[in-house]
């Protein structure tokens, strides 16, 4: 068959046309049964999981949600290199590196997220300080001839590091559902990273 584009005077002997790109004004490129095999078979797994565990928490910004564990990371990242190896499609290659920038990139938002809790916690910690030596200054004591006397009893408590982080973070948690676990043990991994016991 023989087709003309219409946005240039270009002409084509072809075989057979695709629907979406009837004209293509380079060499057409077809996906070999070979390489479909090799994405079907053995590293269909690999893909799913970068895709559920990795992509899909960074698009949602659950970043906390990203797997930390670095040889879980190496491996899938190893393994994808080793898949862009064995293939010759150009199509299937650029898949593949997709696959792979979002492997990557799903771990440096995880770590830029936690340098961002860490600064938020150190501001905090910060603030606090700031207040309380602006609390002690300019402060003056004046004595008073009468005086009243009352008795109160006042009970107080205080929340582990982990949780009062939780609540200048996250807020609040919702009334009947608690501290999200996923997210106490991202802090707990932030708060060990920073040398702050989580717990006392």
């Amino acid at each position: 068959m023989v087709g003309k584009s219409l946005f240039n005077n270009t002409t084509q002997c072809v075989f057979s046309r695709s629907l979406l790109n009837p004209i293509s004004l380079g060499q057409t490129t077809s996906v070999s049964s070979g390489d479909i095999d090799l994405i079907s078979t053995a590293f269909y797994d690999i893909l799913k999981i970068i895709e559920s565990m990795y992509g899909a928490n960074m698009a949602s910004k659950k970043y906390e949600e990203i797997p930390n564990n670095y040889d879980q990371y190496i491996q899938l990242h190893d393994s994808l290199q080793e898949l862009q190896a064995q293939t010759t499609n150009n199509d299937l290659t650029l898949l593949l590196q997709i696959a792979e920038h979002t492997l990557v990139g799903a771990m440096n938002s995880y770590t830029v997220y936690g340098e961002n809790v860490l600064l938020r916690i150190d501001k905090a910690a910060l603030e606090a300080r700031v207040s309380e030596l602006l609390n002690k200054a300019n402060v003056e004591t004046v004595n008073d001839a009468e005086t009243d006397s009352n008795l109160g009893i006042v009970r107080s408590f205080r929340l582990a590091p982990v949780f009062n982080y939780y609540i200048m973070i996250y807020g609040m948690p919702t009334c009947g559902l608690g501290f999200d676990p996923v997210k106490i043990s991202f802090l707990v991994d932030i708060l060990t990273e920073k040398g702050i016991d989580p717990y006392t």
